[in-house]
């Protein structure tokens, strides 16, 4: 663990750090990838830009009123800390989905929405594996007690699942995209739709390893409840090619 980067004149947060790193990177690769898939780069850089700030708004606004509502409404300055951490991952997720199809309506870019869900997965992909060991370093997100060889400070180290289990879904990703360029040009939405399927499951399982507050649901957490829910709207879509694809089930 190490929360705060002691520089000697400054302490840093390391979780503010890596964030700050992450957001960088993510401009970076969304140039990278518009170029190869021939999109505009000053628009994508744009909607980067758009669906950066939501990520972080929803995120944090998720930990606010789902994980910790008590303490900042008792101190709502709290709110704006966001170098301490505090954020939900579904939270800037969903709010930053909206943003993004808000943003490509009003632009008149929305018929390419599909090709933007292509662009931009492997890079939440990177982001998500990268802010896991954020997380692992701030010390937060942390596992139930266990007496694994590799456990840390005698817990599930699920930071370090999660950005594993993260690398191989990006690996996957990476893979089936050079593999499937001519169906991809026909269902670029199916890279997310197979991003959707795997990190569902995986966030699923770790679920039931972590031991933070995980906000205010019955049975699992809030973010199984999502996770359950992505899944199954992940299977409904290929499910759903399947049957317009598939002349057997059309007869």
């Amino acid at each position: 663990m190490l929360p705060i980067i002691d520089l000697g004149f400054v302490q840093v947060p390391t979780f503010f750090l890596v964030i700050s790193f992450l957001m960088g990177l993510s401009f970076y690769l969304s140039i990278y990838r518009a170029k190869r898939l021939n999109l505009d780069k000053n628009f994508t850089l744009d909607l980067s830009l758009v669906l950066m700030i939501f990520a972080i708004l929803g995120a944090r606004l998720g930990h606010v009123f789902f994980e910790n509502w008590q303490y900042y409404a008792a101190n709502p300055v709290k709110v704006f800390y966001f170098w301490e951490g505090g954020f939900v991952f579904y939270g800037g997720f969903i709010l930053s989905f909206a943003a993004g199809l808000g943003f490509l309506y009003v632009s008149g870019e929305f018929a390419h929405l599909r090709v933007y869900m292509r662009l931009f997965v492997p890079i939440l992909s990177v982001v998500y594996a990268l802010g896991r060991i954020g997380c692992f370093l701030e010390g937060c997100c942390y596992g139930k007690t266990c007496n694994l060889p590799w456990a840390v400070q005698g817990r599930h180290p699920t930071q370090i699942y999660s950005s594993l289990w993260e690398l191989g879904i990006l690996i996957v990703l990476l893979t089936y995209e050079s593999r499937n360029s001519e169906r991809l040009q026909k269902q670029p939405e199916r890279l997310f739709f197979i991003w959707l399927l795997l990190h569902s499951i995986g966030r699923a399982c770790i679920e039931f390893m972590r031991d933070d507050f995980r906000g205010y649901a019955p049975l699992v957490s809030l973010s199984t409840w999502v996770s359950l829910i992505l899944f199954f709207a992940s299977c409904i879509y290929f499910y759903r090619k399947r049957v317009l694809t598939n002349p057997l089930f059309r007869s």
